[in-house]
């Protein structure tokens, strides 16, 4: 509200902008960050996408005939990190410093690792095999690129917000 006050030549992105998609999903809890998302991937990838954003939090976004239809957000792998720490008195901070290798983990940092990127990679499979029909996938955020491997149907997009703030200006 005060960049508004501040800044009123500004554009703020909102659902209430005329928009490259339409939505089937309460207005007044969407993010600019999904919004952007969506309508970039609509514009380069087609009508019916899933739109992965691995950050702090994840968003599994769908969009279907350019409506934006549903989604999960569940916590992204720092999130993870830092509640496993904060919420227990035995495991440290622990950081994805690299990719996992397979099991078994004999080391308790290790084991967290593991945990960690193999819940977030399978919350979202899972969240992806709700998905009816055929569409693209794509991923970004800051993460996305620790799973465009493990994810490699996916389209590795890290610029798609920024595609979407220029596509909605």
């Amino acid at each position: 509200e005060i960049l508004k006050k501040e800044l009123p030549e500004a554009l703020f992105i909102s659902s209430r902008l005329n928009l490259p998609l339409k939505f089937d999903y309460n207005l007044e809890q969407i993010g600019a960050d999904r919004i952007a998302n969506a309508s970039a991937a609509c514009i380069e990838h087609g009508d019916n996408v899933v739109v992965v954003s691995i950050g702090t939090a994840v968003c599994v976004d769908v969009v279907r005939e350019k409506v934006f239809k549903w989604g999960a957000i569940f916590p992204g792998f720092h999130l993870m990190f830092s509640s496993l720490s904060e919420g227990t008195s035995a495991i440290p901070l622990v950081t994805l410093d690299e990719i996992p290798p397979g099991f078994p983990r004999r080391d308790s940092q290790e084991c967290v690792r593991a945990g960690v990127f193999y819940s977030v990679l399978g919350g979202i499979r899972q969240v992806l095999g709700q998905v009816e029909g055929s569409c693209s996938v794509v991923l970004t955020g800051g993460d996305a690129e620790i799973l465009k491997d493990s994810l490699d149907f996916a389209i590795y997009d890290s610029d798609l917000t920024f595609k979407g703030m220029i596509a909605i200006y």
